[in-house]
């Protein structure tokens, strides 16, 4: 079963985003605080995750930053959700290592075709 990790501090998108996912057969761990995370990463093995850039405490990408310090997590496929501008954030995603990046407010098929295409991309990656 493919385990998603996603946190964001907004407790509404956080359970559309698991009951979505969960939904397409995903086993989902939802976060509402980005210092849980690393924490949890050391737990467990995941397929993904999904992190909110806008939180407080830490942003999504300082927390990415930390993710990729660690050797264990290095090849870890994570995604950006975001309802900062577009063009920037996607350029800034891509600098910072995130494997996919989906804008804010997004539709339930766009999550689940981004979730999709990003664990597609990190299984032909790892395959290579």
């Amino acid at each position: 079963m493919t385990r998603i990790l996603t946190v964001d501090d907004d407790p509404d998108i956080l359970l559309v985003v698991r009951l979505l996912l969960e939904a397409e057969g995903y086993k989902v761990t939802a976060l509402e605080t980005p210092e849980e995370v690393l924490p949890e990463l050391g737990r467990r093995r995941y397929d993904l995750a999904i992190l909110d850039v806008m939180m407080p405490g830490m942003t999504g990408w300082q927390l990415l930053k930390r993710i990729r310090a660690r050797q264990q997590l290095q090849d870890l496929p994570v995604m950006m959700l975001t309802a900062t501008a577009e063009k920037a954030a996607r350029k800034r995603a891509v600098m910072a290592g995130a494997n996919g990046f989906l804008k804010k407010p997004f539709l339930p098929d766009d999550l689940i075709a981004h979730v999709r295409q990003t664990l597609a991309a990190a299984d032909t990656v790892a395959a290579a």
